[in-house]
């Protein structure tokens, strides 16, 4: 993966704090010479008191919980809560970034979320797509889909 990402030429690298995301930023950026801003606010649509569940019933629960972004469908925040966290917290990570072309390492239900938003793709085909991990190229702030997708496997 971090061939893939370091043949892309980002000029930062940010990071949700949470442990897998972090770990997973902490390794690209060792590999491809970026040191790794770790950014409040870019975490995974938050499920605080969840029970745990079986994949299926997550999936089913998570799908659910985008295609009703409003509604307190799943977790202690909103699908649509959570992509406003995230765009937030991106946009003000993004105000003190260097020129170039950034990297986040993120989460799977706020990036599709974001990039459905930013797109006008489908969230959850956006979501459902990803393989763990994986990550999607889109230009920001004006994108019409997405450039580029990788998932584990795909070689690196």
């Amino acid at each position: 993966m971090a061939a893939v990402v370091n043949g892309l030429g980002p000029t930062s690298l940010y990071s949700s704090d949470e442990p897998k995301a972090a770990e997973t930023a902490g390794i690209v950026g060792g590999r491809i010479d970026l040191p790794v801003k770790v950014v409040p606010g870019l975490q995974e649509h938050i499920r605080t008191g969840v029970p745990f569940a079986t994949t299926i019933d997550r999936d089913a629960a998570v799908i659910d919980s985008i295609r009703r972004p409003d509604q307190l469908v799943y977790g202690s925040e909103t699908t649509g809560t959570a992509e406003r966290r995230f765009t937030t917290a991106l946009e003000g990570a993004l105000t003190d970034a260097p020129a170039g072309d950034a990297a986040v390492v993120s989460h799977g239900t706020v990036i599709s979320m974001f990039v459905a938003k930013l797109t006008g793709l489908d969230a959850v085909d956006i979501w459902s797509s990803f393989g763990l991990p994986g990550f999607v190229v889109v230009r920001w702030p004006e994108a019409d889909g997405i450039e580029f997708q990788w998932n584990y496997g795909e070689g690196d």
